[in-house]
């Protein structure tokens, strides 16, 4: 509340995470905002394109968005990606709030401020910098995810365990089945341990000139076999595990 504090918002999601969610959202954005509008983009990779995100902001200047109005992304990495690079773009930059409901975006993407999309080239080779104003992650919302996405996040978990140390790797092996299956408490002390470790990183190098490769582990080959397969066709996670391997 302290941060919309009666503004005008764009929530960008997609289809499944509304369905699912937006009942639950909708009363809070009522009392917090002075309008509110939402914006849903395709699932999966292929909204990460030039085509998703010109229609995403024409969309939104043809509903009279301006720069006192502010972008909420709440969905998974995808979505985050799309309306943080959409709100670092309109008006040159307007305020970003991030509600991530996948356990890689709660984990790692929704924070540190990067977002992007795809092209021919690569993966996430076209985006920019822009910081949210909050992270505000619910491991409750995981609990309607398929056990194939949980597989996914924990791909990203073990990159940050391995650049913690031992007694991180060690605890993760011991707890896979608790997290795999939705326990909170193991849920919320992975997820404090890959946003603060990231959070670390990034501020020392936000702008990914040297030190903040290190987030990037594993990345390398993750990042060329999911433009080789074609995106959307292997897992980011599952791809990630790969690079590591």
């Amino acid at each position: 509340a302290p941060i919309i504090d009666g503004r005008r918002v764009a929530v960008v999601s997609d289809q499944t995470v509304s369905k699912k969610y937006l009942d639950l959202f909708s009363p809070i954005l009522d009392s917090v905002s002075s309008r509110w509008d939402l914006y849903l983009i395709d699932g999966g990779e292929d909204a990460k394109s030039f085509s998703g995100l010109e229609k995403l902001l024409d969309r939104m200047l043809a509903d009279g968005f301006d720069r006192q109005s502010m972008v909420v992304a709440f969905g998974g990495g995808v979505v985050g990606d799309v309306a943080g690079f959409a709100a670092a773009l309109i008006m040159r930059g307007v305020d970003l709030i991030q509600i991530p409901t996948t356990l890689m975006s709660q984990v790692d993407s929704a924070a540190g401020g990067k977002n992007g999309i795809n092209t021919r080239q690569g993966k996430n080779l076209i985006g920019s910098f822009l910081q949210p104003k909050i992270v505000l992650n619910d491991v409750s919302l995981l609990s309607s995810l398929p056990l194939d996405e949980m597989k996914s996040g924990y791909g990203e978990i073990i990159k940050y365990c391995l650049l913690r140390g031992d007694r991180e790797f060690t605890w993760l092996e011991n707890n896979f089945s608790k997290i795999m299956f939705f326990d909170n408490s193991a849920l919320v002390e992975v997820i404090n341990m890959g946003c603060e470790t990231k959070a670390g990183i990034v501020i020392e190098d936000e702008l990914d000139r040297g030190r903040r490769a290190l987030v990037n582990l594993g990345h390398t080959f993750a990042h060329a076999i999911e433009t080789h397969a074609g995106f959307g066709e292997f897992q980011h996670g599952l791809s990630v595990e790969l690079g590591l391997i």
